[in-house]
């Protein structure tokens, strides 16, 4: 959370408000140039991190009269830690030791030096240009930070597109949006090798069968993240790894029957939410003989790009795939008044519906406040709403949400005209 949620979000909030000021003529509101004082954002970054610092989450723990031991472990034996020179028994564990970033084998890359998102938290200049491997969220989420303050920015993506986990329309909207910026967007590109030319990095890469080379001040790796399980020897306690996490059942038990999993160690969905979420349950079965079973059917996501981007449940291409009647609902903000009135008009929110049912199966949304609205598609399927039920839900004017109700609107409409055509 300290090291990716917060200080992310903290640079995306400076880049927005940057952008907004240059914008504020739009507003009838005249100013001066404006300029990115970097040192200050990252400063202002680093006050709010200490804010809420991972010591204060120590002394709130130590409160409650869990002992907190700072250090390196390992597995000595199935019920024995080692963490420095003292010993820790137990007769069951849970392994929440979070992720850090992957970086691919790519030829060359460590020797001409790269930065992941950790150390992009910490640059204290800001790269005139850079490279960005991977248009994942980390990988847009820092493009469009070092976009905004000014860097020269280009997105290598190995899929055909950015956000690729995400519904198609959503991912090709924003990949719209970051163009506009200026933000170069490469896909389907497979990096080969990396090296140092004419005081520059080079990467080079083959893209639509031809090879092409992608030269900047600074490379960023930013294609995912690996459990943080080096040195546990976990196999010592019957854990078994994955590539991305560990091998776990529905109640985060690892194939070690006294040892449970919570968290990007987990590798399943690497949020902070989902984190919170898995924790709870874990502790739970690894402390009660009433066990409860993770479900990850309604779990949203979120990129905070600006339009930020934001879903639940399945995607259109999915629902089809798994056999559903589906039906499609979409609302333009640019047709929401309050998106219109505070000048963030892009986007729209998609809902994808079961037609014999009319349950929502997944809600899409890509425009102002996305991140928040995702959370009230997510209440709806969580309480199994039919999207008529989210239609007749009164709504206060202005604001962003209507964009959901709309979109659920749509649906309703539809239905009405299909039985109209019928009695007719």
């Amino acid at each position: 959370m300290y090291k990716g949620c917060v200080p992310t979000k903290t640079l995306l909030r400076s880049a927005k408000i940057f952008d907004l000021v240059k914008k504020a003529q739009d507003f009838g509101i005249s100013t001066g140039a404006v300029s990115v004082d970097f040192a200050r954002v990252m400063a202002r970054k680093d006050a709010i991190i200490a804010q809420a610092s991972p010591l204060e989450s120590q002394r709130a723990l130590e409160r409650k009269g869990i002992a907190v031991l700072l250090g390196t472990a390992s597995f000595v034996s199935p019920s024995e830690l080692r963490v420095g020179s003292r010993t820790i028994r137990g007769r069951r564990f849970i392994i929440a030791t979070g992720s850090r970033p992957f970086v691919p084998p790519v030829d060359g890359l460590k020797d001409i030096g790269f930065i992941t998102s950790d150390e992009a938290l910490d640059l204290r200049r800001l790269p005139k240009s850079i490279v960005i491997i991977g248009g994942g969220p980390i990988g847009v989420e820092f493009a469009q930070v070092f976009g905004r303050f000014g860097s020269k920015v280009t997105i290598l993506e190995n899929s055909d597109r950015i956000l690729d986990k995400e519904d198609g329309e959503v991912s090709l909207a924003i990949q719209g949006y970051l163009a506009q910026e200026g933000i170069g967007i490469s896909t389907g590109v497979n990096v080969q090798r990396a090296t140092r030319e004419l005081g520059e990095k080079v990467v080079v890469a083959e893209v639509n069968r031809g090879r092409q080379a992608f030269r900047a001040e600074e490379i960023m790796v930013a294609t995912g993240r690996m459990p943080n399980v080096d040195g546990l020897d976990i196999q010592v306690a019957g854990v078994q790894p994955q590539r991305r996490g560990l091998a776990i059942d529905d109640e985060l038990r690892t194939t070690a029957e006294h040892v449970w999993t919570a968290g990007d160690v987990a590798g399943r969905y690497q949020f902070t939410h989902v984190a919170n979420y898995e924790g709870e349950i874990a502790a739970n079965n690894a402390l009660t003989d009433r066990p409860l079973k993770a479900d990850y059917r309604v779990i949203p996501k979120a990129t905070f790009t600006d339009p930020e981007v934001a879903s639940v449940g399945l995607t259109e291409m999915q629902a089809r795939q798994e056999g559903h009647r589906v039906i499609v609902g979409r609302f333009p903000f640019q047709q929401v008044e309050k998106s219109i009135i505070d000048g963030e008009a892009k986007g729209f929110a998609k809902l994808v519906v079961d037609e014999g049912s009319r349950q929502i199966l997944g809600g899409h949304v890509v425009g102002p406040e996305a991140t928040d609205l995702v959370n009230e598609i997510a209440v709806a399927m969580n309480g199994h709403m039919t999207v008529d039920a989210l239609a007749e839900s009164i709504h206060a004017f202005p604001s962003i949400s209507e964009g959901v109700r709309f979109a659920a609107r749509e649906l309703v409409v539809l239905e009405q005209a299909r039985l109209a055509c019928c009695v007719a």
